[in-house]
């Protein structure tokens, strides 16, 4: 159990670091072997949200692809399916850092709990932040 709270705290770090260094074109992938969450920076610094898809069946491979009462249980966690995206997608408000851990063990939560992974599966946490364009010049 140790270990899931290092693990979402090393989550809510990244999402910390999505927000308030991320760009368009930044996210998040939170992963277990083909099973991801990805998270993306929307709002500003004054109301800080993040927009997140969870992995549908259209992406798995057989075998874990989800059942009707797992995609019930991912839809009572608030995630939707929309015709925009065709993974399961929220938004989550983010009041304060607290909010972010709370995030990261959700994700660690629905892992073991929704898509059946293995306690001791290994999570990659893949972080990519966008770099700025630098801005025009306008003396030269």
């Amino acid at each position: 159990m140790q270990q899931q709270e290092h693990t979402a705290a090393v989550i809510a770090r990244a999402l910390d670091n999505l927000i308030s260094e991320g760009t368009d074109g930044s996210y998040l992938i939170v992963a277990i072997d083909e099973v991801y969450f990805q998270f993306l920076s929307i709002g500003d610094l004054q109301q800080r949200r993040l927009y997140c898809e969870a992995v549908s069946n259209e992406f798995l491979p057989e075998g874990q692809k989800l059942e009707p009462e797992q995609i019930t249980a991912l839809t009572l966690l608030g995630f939707v399916e929309t015709v925009e995206t065709p993974n399961y997608s929220c938004d989550f408000n983010v009041s304060d850092s607290a909010v972010l851990t709370d995030i990261g063990r959700m994700t660690l939560q629905v892992f073991a709990t929704i898509y059946l992974c293995p306690s001791d599966s290994e999570v990659d946490i893949d972080l990519h932040i966008e770099e700025s364009p630098p801005e025009l010049r306008l003396d030269d």
